[in-house]
């Protein structure tokens, strides 16, 4: 598959970088346990592979999970806290943002991940497997270290699901302003008026 040729040389890196790994945090209105089956079945519809017990799975543990996929370990870790104050800018979460627990995707990479391309293959890797996973529960979700908070929107998981790269804050224009209106003049003109 592609988008496995692209995240490998992530995976195998071994220069030292300022940033070690990116965390993607999905902020459940209600604090939820993923169940093994369903982050499995959630990997095998993201990355289109069948589970592996060597190469390829989840396991659950006590407050989080661990998925295997090829010689990467991508870590979840489940809070029934809300983001704490310092972990985004003062006043900046947006009101649809609320929520009381949190799903947090992980990988630190050997040697960090540089910023640009290989940051974003990285997050249309990992934006596949969270587009599975997104539901009613999930207000949205939070680019750690690019501090981006970006609704759970049909326009945004659709554009997950693509597994192309990605910068976060590329995220926000898909339900703010252009494809909004864009939708919205796109119905007006199937209805006949412009």
């Amino acid at each position: 598959m592609e988008i496995f040729e692209r995240i490998r040389a992530v995976f195998q890196k071994t220069k030292r970088l300022e940033s070690d790994g990116i965390e993607i945090s999905l902020l459940q209105r209600s604090p939820e346990r993923y169940s093994r089956e369903r982050l499995q079945a959630a990997m095998q519809r993201a990355w289109k592979r069948k589970i592996d017990p060597q190469t390829f799975l989840a396991v659950t543990t006590q407050g989080g999970a661990l998925l295997k996929v090829d010689s990467a370990y991508i870590t979840m870790l489940h809070t029934q806290d809300r983001l704490e104050a310092d972990e985004y800018v003062a006043g900046s979460m947006p009101g649809w943002a609320g929520h009381n627990g949190t799903a947090r995707i992980g990988y630190k990479a050997v040697g960090g991940i540089a910023p640009g391309a290989e940051r974003e293959n990285l997050y249309g890797f990992l934006g596949l497997f969270c587009a599975e996973v997104l539901d009613k529960n999930i207000a949205g979700i939070y680019f750690l270290d690019e501090r981006v908070f970006v609704p759970n929107h049909p326009l945004v998981v659709e554009r997950l699901r693509t597994g192309t790269p990605y910068h976060p804050a590329a995220l926000t224009s898909l339900t703010q302003g252009g494809l909004v209106r864009q939708t919205a003049s796109a119905a007006s003109t199937r209805s006949g008026r412009r």
